[in-house]
């Protein structure tokens, strides 16, 4: 490994930058080993655990014609926000709100929250409320955190006959109906860059919801590169179990996973996987950074923060921005910084692995993606299986990855998700009591056997439940529905 330290590179905020900083950044800050004292507080446990789960706040209608198009709840405003129900609770929970504009103003605009256990509750730009939560020792702690902050949440927003829903993508309304929410600098450049491209960027940034694990990277380099590489080669075969998402624009879409295709038409130059061959062949963390550094450099700048966020009048890649410079300008720490935020990649590191596959889903399944993850990239002897299983599609895992929107529809996904449930149910029964807790290791076991045994996903009881009562799309009403019957499932 590279061993000039990051800050003998450039000690200076806006000093131009090199690739040997950029690979130094990425080797420093982004590939980070397990602290030690983890394993000095939890000799047996094998890693830290953290939940981000991204949800619709939509308004209760009061009849059932309303309830096939609820409407979104406003973010910013006054009291009838969703940004006023937060800021009341902030005060009664000691959360600190980051905030623009006069703190006494209705006019201030919320950015995010940032809770009492180092937690925060941040938006996407159509409004979407995500809940982040810090990495905690074990997954029953993570998953008990979650459940405490929908409840704080479901408590305030029931007064206000709200309710939050979780699906991959919002079924009822259009991105022009949505529009930009959080009209920050930055979001007002992404939505331009992206509509350069297509129009799948504002669907993203406004419709699309998911749940994410985030995992980290072990105590040893060879841990690091195989749980990197495995958590990548898993992405298509997670995207296809954990389909959530087969309606758009108030009508039923033509796969259960669109939430997925909306974000492989994004921009290919920062969306899906980065090269794997190398990083396959030498299991270490030089591989994994070359691997990653390759992809970065390679991504389109979205936008020039000093000049004014100024979006490229024509593709540029970030390395080309090194090279060539832009209008004067070159790139800063800041903007490298930016620039890795602005990356997509279905498995995102950051100084752990946030794997960003999995739709958003109803809160009865919501801890079975970490309990999927866990118990594949966890249980060492899983680990191992786990790659004995995906290595055999490592030449053919993005041709996968277009498959995976269809869910469990294509025979090789069927198969090798189908061993894969299997083999998480098992590895994920040798974890820790602390990882199995909170009914975890029910849900896991029961969603196995309900869908991805039976070849089906979650939005299949989406579709069921719709043509049963006969409707053209989905109704809030219905999905309370299935809530009650999913509930009966885990009651069993």
């Amino acid at each position: 490994m590279r061993t000039v330290p990051l800050t003998a590179l450039t000690n200076h905020e806006n000093a131009n930058l090199g690739k040997d900083y950029c690979e130094a950044y990425i080797a420093d800050k982004i590939f980070l080993l397990r602290p030690e004292n983890y394993g000095e507080k939890y000799p047996l446990w094998p890693g830290s655990v953290g939940i981000e789960l991204e949800m619709l706040p939509v308004i209760v209608p009061v009849n059932q014609e309303d309830s096939l198009n609820p409407k979104p709840v406003p973010l910013q405003g006054n009291q009838d926000s969703l940004a006023g129900v937060l800021r009341d609770m902030a005060k009664e929970h000691r959360w600190k709100l980051i905030e623009e504009g006069s703190q006494d103003s209705k006019a201030a605009y919320l950015l995010r929250v940032e809770l009492d256990q180092g937690d925060n509750l941040t938006f996407e730009p159509g409004g979407q409320l995500e809940f982040s939560s810090k990495p905690y020792p074990c997954l029953s702690d993570a998953v008990r955190r979650v459940r405490f902050i929908q409840q704080e949440l479901d408590a305030q927003t029931r007064k206000k006959g709200w309710t939050l829903v979780q699906l991959g993508i919002n079924p009822w309304h259009s991105p022009e109906q949505i529009g930009l929410q959080m009209a920050k600098s930055r979001y007002q450049a992404m939505d331009r860059f992206f509509t350069n491209i297509g129009p799948y960027g504002r669907r993203m940034m406004r419709q699309t919801c998911t749940i994410q694990a985030c995992v980290d990277f072990g105590s040893t380099e060879m841990d690091m590169a195989k749980r990197f590489l495995a958590s990548q080669l898993l992405a298509p075969f997670a995207t296809a179990i954990f389909a959530n998402s087969p309606f758009k624009d108030g009508k039923l879409a033509d796969r259960p996973g669109f939430r997925s295709l909306v974000w492989r038409h994004l921009d290919a130059s920062r969306t899906g996987i980065p090269k794997l061959a190398e990083l396959a062949h030498s299991l270490d963390k030089k591989a994994c950074v070359a691997s990653y550094l390759e992809f970065a450099l390679a991504s389109k700048v979205v936008f020039v923060e000093a000049l004014d966020y100024e979006v490229p009048d024509k593709d540029m890649s970030f390395e080309q921005w090194l090279t060539n410079g832009y209008k004067g300008t070159k790139p800063t720490k800041k903007d490298f910084e930016t620039h890795l935020s602005l990356l997509f990649p279905e498995v995102r590191p950051r100084g752990f692995l946030e794997l960003r596959s999995v739709d958003s889903q109803a809160r009865p399944w919501q801890i079975v993606p970490a309990a999927f993850f866990t118990g594949l990239l966890y249980d060492q002897g899983n680990l191992e299986k786990t790659l004995e299983i995906l290595m055999p599609y490592l030449s053919s895992i993005d041709t996968l990855l277009v498959e995976s929107s269809m869910g469990l529809q294509h025979s090789v996904i069927k198969e090798v998700s189908q061993k894969l449930m299997q083999l998480s149910w098992e590895g994920f029964k040798l974890l820790p009591p602390c990882f199995r807790g909170e009914g975890t290791e029910k849900a896991l076991r029961i969603f196995g056997e309900h869908y991805t045994n039976r070849a089906r996903t979650p939005a299949d009881d989406l579709i069921d439940e719709v043509k049963a009562v006969g409707d053209k799309t989905l109704s809030l009403s219905s999905i309370h529905s299935l809530h009650d019957k999913w509930g009966a499932y885990l009651s069993q």
